[in-house]
């Protein structure tokens, strides 16, 4: 319950994020874009009075509803735990998403607003449920979403979108290199 309740906030985040770089997109004034936005980032706090309704009811019940919650254990039970998962979600989507922009906007010359929409779709190709291997295609395919929009031509933004890729995949080779390296030599030495 608890990997479950991770891998929501992270697409709650991933949704709120694009939501919100979309926003300049739509026909809306702008009133109605930051009252949006506000709303969108203020909806985990009803999970939080639904979490609570759902575990009065299953308290009452036997079989299944034990056992239901009882996974909810697992889960944050107040708000100062809620609230401090939901702000590490979201710095550490921001801090990844920020990186992965300035990459597009290098690699496209678009700016960082535009290439931030690139980065979240791609990112959100994660939750498809099929995926090419290591997610080739579906993640180019995300990418070019969110940057086809901004009225880049599709042959520089696919280009751009393999670049990423290719960097979140060596990135993540050579991290995994370096941490078994280390934590053999941490083995070996106890």
């Amino acid at each position: 319950p608890a990997l479950l309740w991770l891998r929501l906030l992270d697409l709650y985040v991933l949704l709120a994020l694009a939501f919100i770089s979309l926003q300049s997109l739509m026909p809306w004034g702008e009133e109605i874009r930051y009252a949006l936005a506000g709303a969108v980032l203020a909806a985990p706090l009803l999970a939080l009075v639904l979490q609570e309704m759902v575990r009065k009811h299953l308290q009452t019940g036997q079989g299944w509803k034990a056992k239901v919650l009882e996974l909810m254990t697992a889960l944050p039970d107040n708000p100062f735990t809620f609230i401090r998962a939901l702000l590490w979600t979201i710095i550490n989507w921001v801090v990844k998403l920020a990186v992965f922009s300035w990459l597009l906007s290098a690699f496209t010359g678009l700016t960082l607003s535009a290439s931030w929409s690139g980065a979240t779709t791609g990112e959100l190709s994660s939750v498809l449920p099929i995926h090419g291997l290591a997610g080739a295609g579906t993640y180019e395919a995300g990418v070019l979403a969110g940057l086809l929009p901004w009225g880049i031509e599709s042959g520089p933004a696919l280009a751009a979108a393999v670049n990423l890729h290719l960097f979140v995949l060596g990135s993540t080779f050579i991290l995994t290199g370096i941490l078994t390296l280390a934590t053999q030599r941490s083995v070996i030495k106890h």
